[in-house]
């Protein structure tokens, strides 16, 4: 029987096993059995302590601020489309108004 199991993200944990650990380098997770865990996850967490915590405090550092700015571009992206979007709509609504008049949208603007 196999002690220490690795997962990916992504992947379910097998029963009977818990966390001790995130090695974020290598975005996998480090598995024991669950009694084991919780000891496994506290020395490693003393250890660090002992060493200043440098190691384990600038990877989890690290992963927050590469998700933060992750979920800030994809929302820029998101923004950037709908307003693409509602610029077409908004666009299309005032050609359809202006029908009729001597306003003329619909020829292109020199940029």
């Amino acid at each position: 029987m196999k002690i220490i199991r690795n997962i990916y993200e992504g992947e379910i944990i097998p029963n009977g096993y818990g966390i001790a650990y995130v090695e974020y380098n290598s975005d996998r997770a480090v598995l024991y059995p669950i009694p084991i865990n919780v000891v496994v996850a506290l020395i490693r967490r003393f250890w660090f302590w002992v060493r200043g915590g440098a190691y384990e405090g600038g990877y989890d550092r690290g992963y927050k601020e590469g998700k933060r700015i992750g979920r800030k571009y994809a929302f820029e992206q998101y923004k950037k489309q709908v307003r693409k979007e509602v610029s077409k709509e908004v666009y299309e609504k005032l050609v359809e108004a202006t029908k009729g008049t001597h306003i003329n949208l619909t020829q292109k603007e020199e940029e």
